[in-house]
């Protein structure tokens, strides 16, 4: 993309240097033209009228002449500086009120300068647009139209004819000169819209860049976390359990010719710990094995987790599941949330019956969970300014208000209606989609 916008850039420059070129060669030949007009102009008035020279005339048909030629030439000049067309108002109506004043000059000593009013009429051309421009062509043709003898009264065929083409002729061109206008307009339009969206693409570019950079932090952090997840999870089971492996194992080793049947009690123990571990670690791949990433539903991953708690327990599990087709985010969540509580239930609840229910209401998704255990106490769970936190030394609570608020939802945690526990997780499926959609 970056190439491409230096090729456009580069294109868009050219285009504008040629342009700008082009007009220049343009004004440079309207300059000489004006120039070899006057000139010749004066060389036929004052080689047909030599008795001009007798007088004041002469000299001031050169100095007004030289006076139009510079005011038309330093307006041309200072035109090409100019990066905004039309130029300024005040900067033009100057130019033009100058240039007319001295022809009207050089028109009073001889009524054959009337011609150099077409200097005029060009600089209006170059100068004004639209009705300003048509407003002036006005002025300059009654101008031309006095000066020339064209309009008297009353007016005869010839003057009419005269005038109808001296109209033709300001008009068309005046006409001509809009149209001109309108593409050169159209063409700068054109440019400062490549332009801006240029810049905007060059913006687009950097916020991209930025969003990169900020989804590859939130992915290291996640992993992070998750590492660090892993590593608490396996601390609280395994490495407990192995602890009191050991020490079960000791204590059967040193009662095993004292007390054989005390020591035959401890290795049974010991083999149900050792069971319990297992369990807990087969729970632990489970966890690891998201189901959004094996195109596995998590509601479907949920009643699986639930049948399978159900089959170690005995526990009568109800489950309803009617949410389907969510976005990544709200799947892993939803499994790794539901995971958690269901483990809850199985390891502290004490419960009978659980019933696990997914849905959407609107644009959420809701999540819910309950037993008829021994109850959950939030005042004993609260750390942080949060209202549900581990007791220290477990992290299960805590990665579950974690991943909900990730995703901008909440989660209840209250006593049931008779006993047991209610668990309830609200995730909004907006900000799940645009976190999926930027690719966070």
């Amino acid at each position: 993309m970056q190439t491409t916008k230096e090729c456009t850039n580069e294109e868009t420059q050219m285009a504008n240097e040629k342009f700008m070129r082009g007009f220049r060669w343009w004004g440079t030949g309207w300059f000489i033209v004006s120039l070899v007009s006057v000139t010749s102009t004066d060389y036929t008035v004052l080689h047909t009228k030599p008795y001009l020279f007798h007088d004041w005339r002469a000299g001031a048909i050169f100095v007004l002449s030289l006076a139009i030629i510079a005011v038309f030439g330093l307006g041309v000049a200072k035109f090409h500086t100019h990066t905004v067309w039309p130029p300024p108002l005040f900067s033009s109506l100057a130019v033009v009120a100058t240039l007319y004043l001295m022809v009207c000059g050089i028109v009073f000593i001889d009524m054959n300068f009337v011609w150099n009013l077409y200097l005029v009429f060009g600089v209006v051309l170059s100068r004004f647009t639209g009705r300003r421009m048509l407003l002036l062509v006005t002025f300059l043709l009654l101008s031309f139209g006095i000066f020339g003898k064209i309009i008297t009264w009353p007016l005869n065929l010839d003057q009419m004819n005269s005038l109808l083409g001296l109209c033709m002729s300001f008009y068309g061109t005046a006409a001509i000169t809009l149209v001109m206008q309108k593409m050169i307009g159209e063409r700068n339009q054109r440019t400062r819209l490549l332009e801006e969206l240029t810049k905007a693409h060059g913006e687009l570019a950097a916020a991209h860049r930025q969003l990169a950079n900020t989804a590859a932090q939130e992915q290291e952090l996640a992993v992070l976390r998750e590492r660090s997840r892993l590593a608490r999870e396996m601390h609280d089971t395994l490495g407990h359990a192995l602890v009191l492996v050991t020490v079960k194992l000791e204590v059967a080793q040193r009662l095993r010719e004292r007390d054989p049947e005390r020591s035959n009690r401890e290795l049974a123990v010991t083999q149900t710990i050792v069971r319990e571990s297992m369990n807990e670690l087969r729970a632990s791949i489970a966890n690891l094995r998201s189901p959004a990433l094996e195109h596995e539903p998590a509601g479907h991953a949920l009643s699986r987790c639930a049948r399978e708690m159900a089959l170690r327990t005995g526990m009568h599990v109800i489950y309803e599941l009617q949410a389907e087709g969510l976005p990544e985010e709200i799947e892993a969540t939803l499994w790794k949330v539901g995971q958690e509580a269901i483990a809850n239930v199985e390891k502290h609840a004490h419960a009978q019956h659980m019933v696990l229910r997914t849905g959407r209401r609107g644009e959420n998704v809701l999540l819910f969970i309950e037993d008829d255990g021994v109850g959950f106490d939030p005042h004993r769970h609260k750390a942080n300014g949060r209202a549900y936190s581990s007791p220290e030394g477990h992290y299960g609570l805590s990665g579950m208000v974690e991943r909900v608020e990730r995703l901008g939802g909440t989660l209840h945690i209250k006593a049931g209606a008779e006993r047991g526990t209610v668990v309830e997780v609200v995730l909004p499926l907006i900000a799940a989609s645009i976190q999926e959609s930027v690719g966070v």
